[in-house]
């Protein structure tokens, strides 16, 4: 397992925030994200930063395709990834893509930055179903 954290502008923050009536300009947060990989053997990842853009935050990821996601016990060459609050069960993202011809993906972490900007995220990889 993998721990990202990430310190984010203030400004996005604000900007995000502001509709709400909170103000918590100037202070600064950041952004934990846990990587569970059960596909590790065939495909190694490895985090290439936090990208912000509007009020969505994604995880942008290198990948190795050592083996086909095949001999990792997959039906098909579809995986699937959810995100949830480390601290409960709650969904804030999921997804399913291709393994095929892949070099990296930018897992969305969060679409609505203004709800949970002070969270600790997870992220499980594994086949479809």
């Amino acid at each position: 397992m993998v721990v990202l954290k990430y310190k984010l502008s203030s400004f996005f923050l604000f900007g995000s925030i502001f509709a709400t009536g909170a103000c918590i300009a100037g202070q600064e947060y950041s952004i934990d994200v846990d990587i569970d990989n059960s596909l590790h053997s065939c495909i190694e990842m490895s985090e290439s930063g936090i990208i912000e853009d509007d009020q969505n935050v994604f995880l942008d990821t290198l990948w190795v395709n050592k083996l086909p996601i095949g001999d990792c016990g997959c039906k098909s060459a579809a995986m699937s990834y959810s995100v949830k609050l480390a601290d409960g069960d709650k969904l804030v993202s999921y997804g399913v893509i291709s393994s095929f011809d892949k070099r990296g993906y930018k897992f969305l972490i969060n679409h609505d930055f203004s709800i949970n900007y002070k969270s600790r995220f997870k992220l499980s990889i594994g086949c479809s179903a």
